[in-house]
Order: structure tokens, then sequence, then C-alpha cells
């Protein structure tokens, strides 16, 4: 993975180039937007990390170019507090997700670790596109995160013919989130709030070991069914949780909704398809994507 980071103050510059050079990633830094297009048309970067507010052409006009250059980039947005109001514009944009500063380094670290899959999955899937398209299909997975990349790459195959590269990638990682939130918080019953503290504390994998071992738990599984259909795919993922309300979800464009913990994976997938709805109880979520 390629990964081109924007960002005008220098400090947080300095701070995210060393996770990078921690992970052992092929990067490029900017300090802005001019320079870093500049550096985009020749890095040919998969995954832009760049700030919003520049002095030399904004975090906005730089998604806007990258994405009429190559819009399977990946591009996520980084925010401080006084720049809120930009992320709904940004994410219209076709901003893929966003982070707030200040920015930990866990977080970090597991944004890069989950974009860099999903990238090492895209090239998979282009090995794939001779698999006939089926009109109509529906699987079922047990209460597994090690099956869910599988699962999202064979379900892109799915919508191969269909749908062209760039909506793919915005579907595998709308998927990959909407099934990642059926076996969590679906299955496993983890709360926003637990997820929180484990990642706070590094326990994560203990949550996540300390739910599979409970038998009711790791006897649920999850259904997705898929359907191209009147010139629009559709996916419908069903868990066997006890859903939650959905109702409650604050407006994505408002600030109580882009700085709420809870629902933000929702307000991203949001961006993701042309149309998202809960049903039920909210253990059941529908999505479409045009084609």
């Amino acid at each position: 993975m390629k990964v081109l980071l924007v960002e005008d103050e220098l400090s947080s510059l300095c701070y995210l180039e060393q996770a990078l050079k921690q992970e052992g990633i092929d990067y490029r830094t900017a300090t802005d937007g001019r320079i870093g297009f500049d550096i985009f048309k020749e890095f040919q970067p998969d995954f832009v990390l760049s700030d919003i507010n520049m002095s030399e052409m904004s975090g906005i006009e730089l998604l806007e170019k990258v994405k009429s250059v190559k819009p399977e980039t990946i591009v996520v947005m980084l925010t401080s507090y006084n720049s809120e109001q930009y992320v709904v514009e940004a994410m219209k944009l076709g901003a893929n997700n966003y982070l707030k500063k200040p920015i930990l380094k866990d977080t970090f670290l597991t944004f890069l670790r989950k974009y860099q899959h999903i990238i090492e999955m895209s090239d998979l899937e282009r090995q794939v596109s001779s698999f006939q398209l089926k009109h109509d299909f529906s699987l079922t997975f047990p209460t597994s995160f090690d099956i869910i990349p599988s699962i999202v790459n064979l379900l892109v195959a799915e919508s191969d013919g269909v749908l062209t590269t760039e909506k793919q990638l915005d579907i595998r990682l709308g998927l990959s989130e909407l099934l990642l939130n059926a076996v969590e918080h679906g299955n496993l019953g983890i709360s926003f709030l637990e997820k929180s503290d484990a990642i706070t504390n590094d326990t994560l994998p203990l949550l996540y070991n300390a739910r599979l071992l409970i038998p009711e738990m790791i006897q649920r599984f999850v259904e997705v069914r898929y359907s191209f259909k009147n010139n629009f795919c559709e996916w419908i993922i069903t868990d066997q949780g006890k859903g939650f309300d959905f109702k409650a979800i604050p407006d994505p464009s408002s600030e109580e909704g882009l700085l709420r913990l809870h629902g933000r994976g929702i307000f991203i997938c949001k961006f993701q398809f042309d149309d998202m709805e809960y049903l039920g109880c909210g253990n059941q979520v529908r999505v479409i994507k045009k084609v």
C-alpha cells in the first residue's frame, strides 16, 4: 500500500509520519494541497490522508482533484475542532472516512491496517473478474471475524460486470463495516462503550475471545442476501443479536451526529450506498447501490 499524507501542521505531520514508518509503509508527505496533488500525480498512492484546513489548496479541493484523476483512491480527511462542518461536504464529494484530531496512535494504526487489508482484497478481486454474475445469491456464515474479508470478497465478485471499480470500492468498504457490526455489535452484543474501553486499554482481543466463549453467541450466524434487479444491487444483512434503537441515531449532518461515537459506521455507510435502512428491531440492514 502506498500512502500520501498531506498536513500543514508540522507536529501532526511528524507524529503521523512516525506511525507510517512503524508500519513499514511506502509513503510521501506534503505540507499543502497544491504540493500534495503534484506528488499524487507522480506517486499514484492507494490511500490519501489529508487535513481539511490548509492555506494552499484546501483538503476539500485536493479531494475533488484526487477523485477526478483516480476515483478508486481511498481518501480519509483529518479534521480539527473547528472544521466539523466540512466533514459532510467531504463525504458527499467522495471521502471514504475521517479522523478527528487529536489522533490517537492506536486509532491511526487501526485505520491503516484496516484499509491496507481492503486494498489488498481489491487487488485480489480483480483476479476473479471471470466469475459468472448471479442475480440472486444468499449465504450464511458463523460468528467469526476472520471470515469477513473472504465474505466481502465473494460479495464484491457477485457484482462484477455490473458495478464500476469505483462503486465496487464503495461497497467493499461499506459491507466490511456492516458485516463487522453484525458480528461485533449484533451477534456478540459488544456495545460501543465496551469497545472504546477495550481499545483504550488494549484489551479488544480479550473482549472478543471472552464473548466467543459464550455458547449462545458463538452459535449465532449472519445471513446475507444479494440481488441485482431494476438497475440496482441490493444487500440485506441480518444478525441474530437483540438489535438497537436505530431511530435514536442523530442526524449525521448535525454536530452531534459527527462527534458521537455511536453510529459512526452507519454515518460512513450512508455515503457509500445510495440507500440504507434498518428494519425490524435493528438487527437487519438493507443497502442499495445503483448501477
